[in-house]
């Protein structure tokens, strides 16, 4: 055999074993993704890439080709769910020449529909001012890669965190009523849905009133019931203070009973109400101040003040008639003597009296004037009667 031919022959042995490499297919960042995502295929060989292109095939019965004469990498976004296997080639030369290697083994790529995230408030959606309230966001797969991020409704959504969380609990204060949403992201670009929103209403923190019964001012030995009143109808624990220092005898009672009070029981009482959570209160009460006194003893007394109302009469005075309302001023011995509207029963009886004799009296007269004028007319139509005296005899 010539060397020429010799050559030729070992020339085509190492141009064989060049070509028949056999790449490797790689998916980044899973093989199992959601609908919407991106994935980068990379077809990778052993030996240098330098003069080799490579080209994308999509199995199914036939091979369907992708994308040809282009680098190792290849981006493609996941559209519709299901599974699909995916293979690569690397060449030499023109397409199809004899410089190409080996197909990459099949790689299944699995597209699911993109998970929807449930947010849960903890402990309620109705809470009070300053409440702390926990978000979770959860899904319904594996929390294993995902990170999560929550957000406030307003015209566009807010970022309550900077950056996506490893864990799927959130802590807030409540300030005001508002909506909220969660979402949860594995990678770099494999996002969820966002959640349905959630809405958490804050209420202004309830007021409480310290009442007491009888009366803040009582006598010693006494009985004393403070009630602790709280304007929202929630169930409360309740909690006593007496001069802001914690009351341990009336802890968690709405009522406050004290049998027979004494001055250790005088002071400033207030109360707060404490609901089902620690971070779940009213406001504190305005205090109330207790004062408890000796009874006091009893004194005879009139009261209102009296003034004493007579009638001064004077012997050597006519006495003065007055009409039925009537102010009379008079001295007794230096004393001052009011008399103010008297209504005199008697005087009016008196006068009622007088006016019938009087009348009585004109009647009298007029009758008296009668019989006069009578007999004189009798007189004058009948002559007198002339009485002779007995024993005289007439001739």
């Amino acid at each position: 055999m010539s060397s020429v031919s010799f050559l030729t022959v070992v020339l085509t042995v190492l141009h064989c074993g060049q070509t028949q490499e056999k790449p490797t297919l790689r998916v980044y960042p899973h093989t199992t993704v959601y609908t919407g995502d991106t994935l980068t295929l990379t077809c990778d060989l052993k030996i240098s890439h330098t003069g080799w292109r490579f080209a994308w095939y999509k199995v199914s019965n036939q091979l369907e080709t992708m994308k040809e004469n282009g680098p190792n990498t290849l981006s493609i976004t996941a559209s519709e769910t299901g599974s699909t296997e995916y293979q690569c080639i690397a060449y030499r030369g023109p397409y199809g020449s004899d410089y190409a290697s080996e197909y990459s083994d099949p790689v299944k790529i699995t597209v699911k529909e993109k998970p929807k995230p449930t947010l849960r408030v903890n402990p309620h959606t109705t809470v009070y001012t300053g409440d702390t309230l926990t978000l979770t966001c959860d899904l319904k797969i594996s929390h294993t890669g995902w990170k999560f991020m929550w957000f406030r409704v307003s015209q566009q959504l807010q970022p309550l965190t900077p950056e996506y969380k490893n864990t799927n609990t959130l802590s807030i204060t409540a300030s005001d009523t508002a909506e909220y949403r969660c979402s949860a992201l594995r990678g770099e670009n494999s996002y969820t849905d966002y959640s349905d929103p959630v809405k958490i209403t804050v209420r202004k923190r309830p007021k409480a009133t310290v009442k007491v019964q009888p009366a803040e001012r009582v006598f010693i030995r006494e009985r004393v019931t403070l009630t602790c009143d709280i304007e929202s109808g929630d169930d409360w624990s309740y909690e006593w203070f007496k001069n802001n220092n914690p009351l341990s005898e009336a802890q968690w009672r709405k009522k406050y009973e004290i049998s027979n009070v004494d001055g250790s029981d005088e002071g400033d009482y207030s109360c707060k109400g404490r609901g089902l959570t620690e971070s779940s209160y009213s406001e504190i009460s305005a205090a109330v101040r207790l004062t408890v006194s000796e009874k006091p003893k009893p004194t005879a007394r009139v009261d209102p003040p009296t003034t004493v109302k007579r009638t001064v009469r004077e012997k050597s005075k006519p006495t003065t008639r007055a009409g039925p309302h009537t102010t009379v001023r008079s001295t007794e011995k230096g004393t001052s003597v009011d008399f103010y509207k008297i209504f005199n029963l008697r005087m009016t009886g008196n006068i009622f009296l007088e006016l019938c004799l009087t009348w009585l009296c004109f009647f009298d007269c007029v009758l008296y004037v009668l019989c006069f004028i009578i007999l004189c007319f009798v007189l004058f139509l009948f002559p007198l009667v002339h009485i002779v005296p007995m024993g005289t005899v007439a001739v």
